[in-house]
């Protein structure tokens, strides 16, 4: 008489079609009875290999251990029992569901009881950085609290629930308003391309009148639906470089007068590297000796020089450069048309702090 086959510890799980569900499942699940029965692979990576004997208990923290082995009683008896615990190497709480699987055994299902993006928010609150999520015809979805904060709009006035100051608007780097079309969510959802790195100004009417301008560094990244050509949402973050603009924007300042002031001049105005090499375009230079910039490029301007002067020349700028002195000295350098002038050179070191 043939012998039979011992039960499954799967036990009705092993002839249901619940088991290949299960068991491609992204979330942690497991069949209890005395000891650990199954998990599927979910549940060995997050948790570990189960005890080669001994109670499951071993494979949660103390706490939660406690509150799944009365959950478990519960669903033993056959009551659906969900308990909220923390799994470990994690303080997030995940919810925990205790079904009856039959005699002697409770399948446990782990899951992370926050939504995704809930999460991204919150880590994204923590860096100070705004995100926006808008649908595929620009309403706003959701908006963190920084991303509220830094646009200085309530997420009821960007869903309209709220009216919004009509003074509130974005601009480009040259202070034009930046048509809505060509905003970078909206290019977004377009194009169905990331943009990134895109500079935007969002000017704040204040209620005690006037207006504050910060500059937002945006980048917006498209969602796709399976199978779906068209986004069907844009997740939009930004970051606050107002300093940084204006940084940038007094440096240029400070080059344009520079440069407007080289052009006024009737002086030979140039910048070189500490070797004694022009470094970049020099409009005077190139005015008075009619060199052109490949020609005096390097050290190339020393040619401009006469030929009995360029090694004092050199050495006064050497000595400056090593002893940091300013540099002075005389030689004679030759014009456009040809004719040598005496010409008074002076030099200022800038150094890096």
């Amino acid at each position: 008489m043939p012998e039979q086959a011992p039960p499954s510890p799967l036990g009705a799980l092993a002839g249901a079609d619940l088991l290949p569900l299960l068991t491609a499942l992204p979330d942690p699940v497991l069949l209890l009875g005395e000891e650990v029965t199954w998990l599927n692979a979910a549940a060995r990576e997050r948790l570990g290999e189960p005890p080669a004997a001994g109670a499951w208990q071993a494979l949660f923290p103390p706490e939660p251990a406690r509150l799944l082995t009365l959950a478990q009683a519960r669903a033993a008896a056959g009551e659906t029992v969900r308990e909220s615990v923390t799994l470990p190497g994690s303080r997030a709480p995940v919810l925990a569901t205790l079904t009856p699987a039959g005699p002697g055994q409770v399948l446990l299902h782990l899951r992370d009881t926050r939504h995704p993006l809930e999460v991204a928010e919150e880590l994204i609150d923590g860096l100070g950085l705004g995100m926006l999520v808008q649908a595929a015809d620009g309403r706003v979805l959701s908006a963190n609290v920084a991303g509220q904060g830094l646009l200085g709009l309530s997420l009821a006035q960007m869903t309209g629930q709220v009216p919004a100051d009509t003074r509130w608007r974005v601009i480009r780097p040259d202070g034009q308003p930046f048509a809505p079309e060509a905003l970078p969510m909206f290019r977004a959802l377009e194009t169905g391309e990331v943009q990134r790195n895109v500079l935007a100004g969002v000017v704040i009417p204040r209620e005690e009148g006037g207006e504050e301008t910060r500059w937002m560094n945006v980048t917006a990244l498209p969602r796709h639906a399976p199978g779906v050509v068209r986004p069907k949402q844009v997740t939009t973050v930004f970051a606050d470089v107002t300093e940084e603009q204006r940084l940038r924007q007094q440096m240029q300042f400070s080059e344009e007068r520079y440069r407007s002031l080289v052009e006024a001049t009737s002086q030979i105005v140039w910048v070189t590297t500490a070797e004694g090499e022009l470094l970049g375009e020099q409009p005077t230079w190139s005015a008075f000796t009619g060199q052109t910039e490949a020609e005096y490029r390097g050290s190339g301007w020393v040619e401009a020089l006469h030929p009995d002067d360029r090694a004092g020349a050199l050495a006064a700028w050497q000595q400056a450069v090593q002893s940091r002195i300013p540099y002075q000295t005389e030689y004679r350098l030759r014009r456009a048309d040809g004719v040598y002038v005496p010409m008074q050179a002076r030099g200022v070191a800038v150094t890096n702090p």
